[in-house]
């Protein structure tokens, strides 16, 4: 198993459907996620949401889900959808709420990318 293969398994996502997307090179799927560990999408929707701007949290969540599907950080994916089609209807409070379990989801990928080094 390689360093790419170990990450997948420890974020709880399935590292064959992302592989075959990144045509089998786990080198180019490695630089991916470590090239999203230096996306803003997650801090700007923490900021947004902090100063209750639904507006830029909607974009910044949106952003997030779209690029955890392409990475398949399908954990992350649901959390940000689900924040996505709460700022969708301008309801800052609750999104603040599911803000917590995207969080840590988001920490979890960040810390098992420890293993791509």
């Amino acid at each position: 198993m390689d360093k790419t293969e170990e990450f997948y398994n420890a974020i709880g996502s399935d590292f064959q459907s992302v592989a075959k997307r990144f045509g089998n090179n786990s080198a180019i799927l490695t630089r991916f996620v470590l090239k999203f560990l230096s996306d803003e999408s997650f801090r700007t929707l923490k900021t947004a949401l902090e100063k209750d701007d639904a507006e830029s949290a909607f974009y910044a969540a949106h952003t997030l889900k779209g690029i955890c599907s392409n990475l398949g950080f399908d954990r992350l994916f649901e959390k940000s959808s689900a924040v996505t089609e709460m700022l969708r209807r301008k309801e800052t409070e609750p999104a603040k709420a599911e803000f917590a379990g995207l969080e840590q989801e988001y920490n979890k990928i960040v810390q098992s990318a420890a293993l791509l080094s």
